[in-house]
């Protein structure tokens, strides 16, 4: 297992900083910032607020609906670059769509 997952692993069983992280598995500060930081652009961890200076880190629980957003969000960028076009979509999904496309940032 990557110490990256590892990190996400702790974080499924109990919110921490990146100070706790650090204790807990003896990585250094900046290679815990760095899969903090990856696993934040991935969205499977969320911040939860503030310990005196320290930031109290979460993973995000998956459910079908949040895998299948994140998803999307990976693959619509591609879908809007090579111009393709969903045909037989419904309104409200269409509605979807645009919404995904503006959390990905590309309008």
């Amino acid at each position: 297992m990557s110490n990256k997952y590892k990190i996400l692993e702790l974080l499924k069983e109990q919110e921490l900083t990146i100070k706790e992280i650090t204790d807990k598995t003896k990585f250094n500060e900046n290679e815990v910032r760095t899969y903090i930081h990856r696993l934040l652009e991935d969205n499977l961890i969320k911040d939860i607020g503030k310990k005196n200076r320290w930031i109290i880190y979460t993973a995000i629980e998956k459910t079908p609906n949040n895998i299948d957003t994140y998803i999307l969000k990976k693959i619509l960028p591609k879908f809007i670059e090579l111009e393709v076009k969903l045909e037989n979509t419904t309104e409200r999904e269409d509605k979807r769509i645009m919404e995904l496309i503006k959390e990905c940032q590309l309008i």
